[in-house]
C-alpha cells in the first residue's frame, strides 16, 4: 500500500538518502540508480518494511528504499521477517 502522504514519503526518501544510495533493500543487489526515470526497474522507491495492510506504519523506522521492480515483485514472496524469497526467474 503506498504511502498515506506523499510528503511523508519524501522526506523519508531524502533522511535515508543522506548517507548516499544504498543497495536494494529486498534484493541486496547494488542496481539502483538516483536519475533513473520514475517507473524504470532501477528507480529508488520507499519500500514499507512491514506493509500497512500488515499494521506497518508510514515510519522511518518501517522504511527503506528499494528498486521499484522488487518493491512491486515482493509482495507475496517476502515475510514480515525481512526474509527475502525470490520468486521463479526473478533475476537482473
Amino acid at each position: 500500500m503506498p504511502f498515506a502522504n506523499r510528503h511523508v514519503r519524501d522526506r523519508i526518501k531524502r533522511v535515508l538518502l543522506a548517507g548516499g544510495v544504498p543497495p536494494c533493500g529486498i534484493c541486496g543487489i547494488d542496481h539502483l540508480d538516483l536519475d533513473a526515470p520514475q517507473y524504470s526497474p532501477n528507480a529508488i522507491v520507499v519500500d514499507h518494511i512491514v506493509p500497512t495492510s500488515e499494521g506497518g506504519r508510514d515510519s522511518l523506522e518501517n522504511s527503506r528504499l528499494a528498486g521499484f521492480r522488487c518493491n512491486n515483485r515482493r509482495n507475496k514472496y517476502e515475510g514480515i521477517e525481512g526474509v527475502v524469497k525470490r520468486p521463479p526467474g526473478f533475476n537482473f
